[in-house]
This record gives structure tokens, sequence and C-alpha cells, in this order.
């Protein structure tokens, strides 16, 4: 295991060092977290993923979900009229391997079209999708590893494009405190609009998580490092007032976001189904707010 451990790293490092390389991105979609209790977190879920929205944040949590089957669905009331839903299923396959599998889509609502002196055209809107397989495998009773490889498409007006991208994640527990290290969306293949290429947003997180009062208290953070962009801090609390009751703050620093950074949101948890809210302050904006369930069988 450790020899597969340094490769990893060697792999994530290096494609760190070509983040400042010349080179336009695309689906910017991919950039918006999911996740109800992730998001109220700050996004502070590298080292905290385990269930199917983690496949977004650390291909890695699937191999730790607690039971042996999740399904888990999200609704985005995003920015204005966006809407951005998620639905994903992660399952056991045996105690040592999980496989999971997850749908992205992003509507923009109607946009007013206008044409280059600035007159009226017909409206129009621009969709994104993306179809994701994860593995999670179990080293060891605390190591747990994620690979996992992303269709997307991108549809605007008449124009469309697609790409390939390649997810890798680690995460390891040890008692009351989790590690995680991901790198999302490494482009395998560009997508191409007419004549124009382009690779999907690389993102680099590390993060840790400490449990305590009988793992009823978490403190999380993350440190991010989006292509073309500066290193950023999230971080998340979240306190169960009772078990079936749990309330999250979060900050995310990532500065371009159309949000204030401040996240706070609510979770109704039971044995076979959970009820995540979060909402996002924006700057400009409309409030955004985020509903998700999960089911676990």
């Amino acid at each position: 295991m450790k020899k597969i451990f340094i490769s990893f790293l060697f792999v994530i490092f290096l494609e760190v060092s070509v983040f400042c390389a010349a080179g336009k991105n695309s689906f910017e979609f991919l950039q918006i977290g999911v996740g109800a209790r992730a998001v109220a977190l700050g996004g502070a879920y590298t080292a905290v993923s385990s269930d199917a929205f983690g496949m977004y944040w650390n291909c890695a949590g699937i191999a730790d979900i607690a039971q042996h089957s999740e399904i888990a669905a999200q609704h985005n009331n995003w920015l204005e009229d966006i809407k951005y839903n998620f639905l994903g299923i992660a399952n056991k396959i045996n105690n040592d391997i999980s496989l999971g599998a997850a749908l992205y889509y992003l509507n923009s609502g109607n946009i007013q079209g206008r044409n280059i002196s600035g007159g009226i055209e017909p409206d129009y809107k621009s969709e994104n999708s993306a179809l994701q397989i994860a593995i999670g495998l179990k080293t060891d009773k605390h190591s747990f590893f994620g690979f996992a490889v992303k269709y997307v498409k991108d549809k605007l007006q008449n124009t469309t494009a697609d790409g390939v991208a390649l997810d890798l994640g680690f995460k390891n527990t040890m008692n009351d405190v989790s590690v995680g290290l991901a790198l999302s969306n490494f482009t395998l293949k560009k997508a191409k609009y007419n004549y124009d290429e382009r690779k999907l947003p690389m993102i680099l997180r590390t993060g840790i998580a400490y449990s305590l009062i009988e793992n009823n208290f978490l403190i999380s953070a993350d440190i991010v490092k989006e292509e073309g962009e500066s290193l950023y801090l999230a971080s998340g609390i979240e306190y169960n007032v009772f078990k079936a009751l749990a309330l999250r703050i979060g900050y995310n620093g990532y500065s371009k976001d159309a949000d204030k950074g401040i996240f706070c949101g609510a979770g109704l948890n039971f044995e076979v189904l959970n009820i995540d809210y979060a909402y996002i302050m924006s700057k400009e904006l409309n409030d955004a707010h985020i509903i998700n369930l999960k089911i676990n069988f």
C-alpha cells in the first residue's frame, strides 16, 4: 500500500506543477459543490467524504460508506434561474471494494439573447451535464483510495462539446482524526468548441477533520488549489444537537464566487433517510438554497 500511496502523491503533485501553464478551461459548473452537508461546511469535505455526494469532493469516500448501499439526490436553486441537480448511488461490492455512479445536470434557465450591436435576440439556455463512474478501495482498516472517470457535455444553443476527466482520491481515518487528498477533473480529453479546445477545471484539495465529544462535534478544514487561481481555505463546524438533528456553519475563501463565503445548514438524520439543507448568502444576486435526500439500505 505504501508504494501505491507514494505513486498516487507523485501523480497529484506532478499535475500541480502545470497548474499555471497556458490553456483555457471549460465546464466551470464542475466547480460548484454538491451535497447540502458538504456545502454548509464551506466545502471542507475532503477528509469527511463518506457518502455518495463524496464522489464530487473525494471519490475515496465511497469506500467508507456506513451502509451497504446509498442513493443520494439533490436539487439546488443556485443563483437567479440556475438549477443544479445531482443523483448518485454508492454500493459496497464487498468489504474492500465499492462502486459508485453519479449524474450532474445544470440548466441556466432562459437567457436573453443579444447581438453584437446590443439588439435583443431570442432567448436561449445553456445546459451542462456529467456522468461519473467511481470505484473505492479499502486497502486496510484505516485507508481508502478512489478512482473515477467523468464524461462531461456542454450544450449552448446549437453548439455542443464534450470532454473526459479523471478523479483520484485518498482518505485515512485514525481514531478521531481523518485526512484526505483529492485531485478532480484531470483532463483526459479536451472539450472542442468549433476551432477552440479547452481543458476541464482541475482542482486539488487536501483536508483534515477532527471529531470530538463522542462524534457529536466535527471540525473540518481544506486547502484548495483550483487551476489558474490562488490557494484558498475552506472550513466548517458541525454539531449534533441530538442524534437526529445536526447544525452546520462554514466558510469558503474563494473570493471570485458570487456568494459571501458564509454558509449554514442543518440535517435530519434517521436510520434509513437523511434530509439536509444548506443556505448560501449571495453578494449581489439571489441567495441560494440546496436540499438533498439520502436513502441508506
